[in-house]
């Protein structure tokens, strides 16, 4: 095997604590959001150097390493942990920006009248796309590409991790929970 097709191997360090989810305000926001028996952090630690070039490699490793697939937990229902045993036999990773670290990146959302200065979104009328009723403007910013506000984002924002982790948080899944007085500041 050549020195660039190394085999990554990965050691899960137990017990990590992570500050920035340990907070009582990040536990309540978590709480409300009915989040909090739906998440589950874990650290791993890998053996050599990472290139972007071995991204699909690094994945599949990763799922196929044996200390990995012994500690790594999965959320099988929102009480009931597991480890998985799961080894697929391929993947496909994708490359994903990371140069925006400022809150300041969301700002132009209320400098065109999509959050008002109080943190409220505005609400428009109900539209469906695919699985989510668009009741405000802000998830017409996420999901209907012909809205007059979609381009507020460009495509390169768009694959930016603070806006993927954001717009998870905003269109959520099965624990989302639309209030009336929903309050973009609360994230």
């Amino acid at each position: 095997m050549a020195d660039d097709e190394k085999t990554f191997t990965f050691q899960c360090v137990p017990n990590k604590t992570f500050p920035g989810f340990e907070s009582a305000d990040i536990k309540e926001r978590f709480m409300k959001w009915g989040m909090i028996r739906r998440s589950k952090s874990q650290m791993f630690s890998y053996d050599q150097l990472f290139q972007a070039y071995q991204k699909d490699k690094f994945v599949l490793d990763f799922f196929q390493d044996p200390a990995v697939v012994s500690s790594l937990q999965v959320g099988q229902s929102s009480e009931i942990w597991r480890w998985s045993h799961v080894k697929p036999s391929s993947v496909m990773a994708e490359l994903v920006s990371c140069s925006v670290t400022s809150m300041e990146f969301f700002d132009r959302l209320q400098d065109q009248g999509i959050v008002r200065e109080s943190g409220s979104i505005r609400k428009c009328f109900d539209e469906y796309f695919e699985d989510f009723v668009i009741s405000d403007e802000l998830r017409k910013v996420l999901l209907l590409e012909e809205a007059e506000t979609y381009p507020v984002f460009s495509d390169a924002d768009r694959n930016e991790f603070i806006f993927l982790i954001f717009k998870h948080l905003c269109l959520g899944g099965q624990v989302c929970q639309v209030s009336p007085n929903f309050h973009l500041e609360t994230f």
